[in-house]
């Protein structure tokens, strides 16, 4: 949970004041922790609300060790309950949690910690149920082909008409033993690994896993935005051993209308990604592929390709020759041989020898517009059907 939106729930009914909480940073809080001195600090495991009474502290050294600890033990924040023990938080406390980005507040004395800790936790456990159902509904929505229903994911705190992108992470990892234990983590658990915040700002994000398949849908104020996070979720997969995973962002759209479609784009995204030997690549700037992946039948491609291709792909078979990229560049560069010799880093005269060579052997002068455009439309084709050419 988001530490904004526990602190929304609960700030106002138990009195609890920000003493220091870093603009534009709102960390996740994954339960609820009491800690009274440093030497039980051992036993957080990362991403706790901390709540001390501070009856083993004697002196303001011993709250700045503790805090210090708390800090490398990368609990998300820390509440004082203040009145007994620390009547007030010292200012060499706060400009310590200041330096460090580490939220800090304060509650009275009156306040029972058990009843802000059972209410804290209550609400944690809340969200997560929320999030495991809704992976749950999402993955039956996969087997069935269906798109959700708008009241199941308003009912478990999913907003169902907001802006959803799906992003498809085919993971591979170089250590036998570490995949294994990684793949066999809950969905809740990959969402603990992966997060679900950056810049302060709180998303929905559900993550479903398949096998080494992972889904993750999660909302966004905008494309870039969506994007920003795909790059992130990149990042982190590839910090956690799989930095040879494959990565297919979709673009965004509600998931009770376009669910199915935004499954398809990440997966032909993925898909380009793998043939291009890419790690990562968007639908939105799939540009010409976005429609040749609307063909299903992989035969008409297939016979667009023999039909347009097969004297120069039966040539470079035979020879050991690849005319055939240097005619995809030809194309591309619009039929400009300067061109092509600055990409392909080609001498000029190589160029023209190798555009000769190639009309030759096609027995075509490329002087016809629609000849061409066909042409390149068979050489866009092989990175969709390659292995069946």
């Amino acid at each position: 949970m988001i530490l904004s939106l526990l602190m929304h729930t609960v700030a106002k009914k138990y009195n609890v004041l920000t003493c220091r909480n870093t603009d534009n940073y709102d960390p996740i809080i994954s339960w609820v922790h009491y800690v009274e001195d440093a030497n039980t600090i051992d036993f957080i495991r990362g991403k706790e609300l901390i709540i001390t009474t501070g009856m083993g502290i004697k002196e303001t050294k011993d709250l700045i060790r503790m805090i210090q600890s708390l800090i490398k033990s990368n609990a998300s924040a820390l509440i004082i309950n203040i009145g007994k023990y620390i009547k007030k938080v010292p200012d060499e406390v706060i400009t310590l949690c200041e330096e460090n980005r580490f939220p800090l507040f304060t509650m009275p004395w009156e306040v029972h910690l058990v009843d802000i800790m059972q209410e804290c936790c209550n609400l944690i456990l809340k969200e997560r149920q929320e999030q495991e159902n809704i992976s749950n509904i999402l993955y039956e929505c996969i087997l069935s082909k269906k798109n959700p229903d708008s009241e199941i994911l308003d009912h478990n705190g999913y907003q169902p008409d907001a802006s959803s992108t799906v992003v498809q992470i085919e993971m591979k990892s170089s250590s036998q033993d570490y995949e294994s234990n990684i793949t066999n983590l809950s969905n809740y658990e990959w969402i603990r690994l992966i997060g679900y915040e950056w810049g302060g700002r709180e998303r929905s994000v559900s993550v479903i896993k398949q096998e080494k398949t992972l889904y993750v849908i999660y909302q966004a104020s905008s494309q870039e935005d969506a994007y920003e996070y795909a790059q992130l979720l990149y990042k982190k997969v590839c910090d956690l051993g799989y930095r040879n995973c494959i990565v297919g962002v979709s673009a965004s759209n509600s998931l009770t209308t376009g669910f199915q479609s935004l499954l398809e784009q990440a997966a032909e995204a993925a898909q380009l990604a793998k043939v291009q030997g890419k790690s990562l690549v968007y639908y939105e700037e799939m540009g010409i592929y976005k429609v040749l992946f609307q063909v299903r039948d992989r035969n008409v491609l297939v016979d667009l390709i023999k039909e347009q291709l097969e004297r120069i792909l039966d040539y470079d078979q035979q020879h050991g020759t690849d005319y055939v990229t240097t005619l995809e560049t030809y194309l591309k560069c619009d039929r400009s041989i300067q061109s092509v010799s600055e990409k392909s880093y080609t001498h000029r005269n190589t160029v023209n020898y190798r555009i000769k060579k190639i009309k030759e052997i096609m027995d075509y002068d490329f002087s016809d517009a629609e000849k061409n455009f066909l042409l390149l439309l068979s050489l866009y084709s092989r990175a969709i059907v390659i292995e069946k050419v």
